[in-house]
């Protein structure tokens, strides 16, 4: 089993019998139920026995599997009118992206609105366990273009902050 995940164990129900599950040939203390979710490697045991007799049946050896190491690269901030993308930085490759905004390991940035969204990567390896890795995807409000006018020889912007201003596609230094 991948470690963490848990195996569910039965057996069949019979009045008058006590049941018994052991690991490695010890007794699991309050495990005295027809079933038992394992979650340690080992050899699993039932003990089954009534008035007269013991009757005992290993069911299975479990062992973990390592989890596998999974990372996600960071992500540069967007904003809401960029175009969508392809995600990429999950490690080991092969992985799947899921998140608000993404569809198809694609990222969809004016679906996923402005904040901090959260993409999960996951990646299944080949015993079927899964590890996955988080990163956070800022995507940024849209910044208005603001109206330019001009009075006589002074030209004003509509934004009271955040402008630069340039002549002739050149930075005017000091100019904000």
């Amino acid at each position: 089993i991948c470690q963490g995940a848990t195996y569910h164990f039965s057996a069949q129900a019979t009045s008058g019998v006590n049941y018994q599950w052991l690991l490695n040939g010890n007794d699991i203390p309050f495990a005295s139920d027809t079933s038992y979710e394992a979650n340690a490697a080992g050899d699993y045991t039932i003990r089954v026995s009534d008035a007269y007799c013991n009757v005992s049946s290993t069911v299975r050896v479990l062992e973990h599997y390592a989890a596998t190491l999974v990372s996600l690269a960071s992500f540069n901030a967007v904003c809401p009118q960029d175009s969508s993308f392809s995600l990429s930085g999950g490690m080991p490759i092969g992985g799947v992206y899921s998140g608000n905004g993404i569809s198809a390991n694609t990222f969809y940035p004016s679906l996923a609105g402005v904040g901090m969204n959260t993409v999960l990567y996951t990646f299944t390896d080949s015993n079927q366990c899964e590890s996955s890795a988080t990163s956070v995807l800022e995507i940024k409000a849209r910044v208005s273009t603001p109206q330019i006018s001009q009075n006589f020889n002074q030209i004003i912007s509509s934004a009271s902050s955040g402008n630069q201003w340039y002549y002739n596609h050149v930075v005017i230094p000091g100019a904000t």
